[in-house]
């Protein structure tokens, strides 16, 4: 059996997307699906029990960690499954995932995913150019979707009341440690503008500044002159100012909200992976 944790905050529009495509129904003894609403104030706890054989937590703490360590908990099986509640993760990606754990012996699973950078202001598209050339290590966040064996989950107890939950799991584990099914693409869809760009990464700062201050043996930080280097050509100015006015905004908001409760959900929908 695998288990499926999904966290989900008010997500009565996309619970019934991602359920559809676990099809829990379909060889239940091989799936324990488990969502726990934190926080809801919609129909989403309702929308989630009207699928047979999925179980239903709910608490009134509005938190994705408080929501996955009761999702653990509730969990009877190995490998786990972590998922948003906004992604449609084909059953047969779920057994994909069990199986490359299984047959690798590694102790963490994802999937590829790619940006779909069509619908976005040339800001945008300046940003994500740069950050393309000076690339951080990302193989386990910014999917929504990781995967561990129990080998893996035994690398930590509970999940702590951080920010960045993916980036702490990532911390534990090297690229080598990590499997990649490539047969789903997870599409990521960014903010449309640089403004909503910037409100979606200074969430995104405060949880690496969290991490930082948490882990300091664990922080990933990025190559300055690494990133300097591949912007040497004039023609890609322009890509590094607009990166690095983001990444400085961002950073700024993050620090003038430091203490406040920013281990909220973040209302915004950056991602939203298909097959």
């Amino acid at each position: 059996m695998t288990t499926i944790i999904i966290p989900a905050h008010n997500e009565e529009s996309e619970i019934a997307r991602c359920l559809g495509a676990l099809c829990p129904a379909e060889r239940p003894a091989e799936l324990q699906v488990v969502v726990v609403c934190n926080g809801c104030t919609d129909a989403t706890s309702a929308v989630a029990a009207s699928f047979e054989h999925v179980e239903v937590i709910e608490t009134p703490v509005a938190s994705k960690t408080v929501a996955l360590n009761l999702g653990d908990r509730a969990a009877r099986s190995f490998p786990r499954v972590y998922l948003d509640a906004d992604i449609e993760l084909p059953r047969s990606i779920v057994d994909e995932l069990a199986k490359q754990l299984e047959e690798t012996g590694l102790p963490a699973a994802t999937v590829s995913f790619r940006l779909d950078l069509s619908s976005v202001s040339k800001g945008v598209l300046h940003h994500y150019r740069a950050r393309a050339r000076a690339p951080y290590p990302d193989h386990l966040v910014g999917r929504g979707i990781f995967c561990l064996s129990e080998k893996g989950r035994s690398r930590f107890s509970d999940f702590p009341p951080v920010i960045g939950d993916d980036l702490f799991v990532q911390s534990l584990f090297t690229k080598e440690d990590c499997v990649t099914v490539e047969t789903f693409s997870a599409t990521v869809r960014p903010p449309a503008t640089i403004r909503e760009l910037v409100r979606v990464q200074a969430r995104v700062a405060a949880g690496n500044r969290q991490h930082l201050e948490l882990y300091p043996a664990r922080g990933q930080r990025g190559s300055r002159w690494s990133l300097l280097r591949a912007h040497l050509p004039p023609s890609r100015w322009l890509d590094l100012t607009t990166f690095l006015f983001v990444v400085g905004m961002s950073r700024l908001i993050a620090w003038l909200r430091a203490g406040s409760e920013n281990n909220k959900w973040e209302t915004f929908r950056s991602a939203a992976p298909v097959g």
